[in-house]
């Protein structure tokens, strides 16, 4: 039976999830060096999230991201082998500098629904691109922080409060 926990011990990169629950979005943002096993652990992780929960459309954030050790083919893997729930949302990958935008364009064109994953240079580009308003995290987790039951992710649970993200 599938653990309704989740943890996750990544040393190399530091990343925060939030969700807005009004608007349904998922955002992950990552900052430090962003290596293939923080980014398969971080995959698993969003997965499990997205599969359990409501949120229409994800934003994932790399643009704190100093390194990217990934290559192309453990990329390629990744979205080739992405299940149709989580490749037929929305998303929007927010990156910059030329090797880590032709690293994620290679993502996208080898994902099963490249339609559905765009790309932007800054976030506000991202929530343009999705048709969203700013948004307001209503929950919130970081790499070293604890497990979030997918349960919570129905709606704003009174232990995380809320903040809002600046652009």
């Amino acid at each position: 039976m599938p653990s309704t926990h989740i943890y996750v011990d990544i040393t190399d990169v530091d990343y925060k999830i939030g969700f807005d629950t009004q608007q349904g979005v998922l955002l992950a943002t990552f900052s430090g060096i962003l290596t293939q096993n923080g980014l398969i652990r971080h995959y698993l992780e969003v997965t499990d999230l997205l599969e359990h929960n409501r949120m229409r459309c994800s934003i994932v954030n790399l643009l704190n991201v100093t390194s990217s050790p990934v290559s192309s083919k453990a990329l390629a893997i990744l979205s080739r082998n992405e299940p149709l729930y989580i490749s037929a949302r929305p998303r929007v990958f927010v990156a910059s500098g030329r090797q880590s935008i032709d690293l994620w364009r290679s993502f996208i064109s080898t994902n099963r629904n490249p339609t559905r994953t765009r790309l932007a240079e800054t976030l506000a580009e991202a929530l343009e691109l999705l048709e969203l308003r700013p948004l307001v995290l209503d929950i919130q987790r970081n790499s070293r922080g604890p497990a979030i039951h997918p349960a919570v992710l129905a709606g704003p649970h009174p232990s995380y409060g809320a903040s809002s993200i600046e652009m």
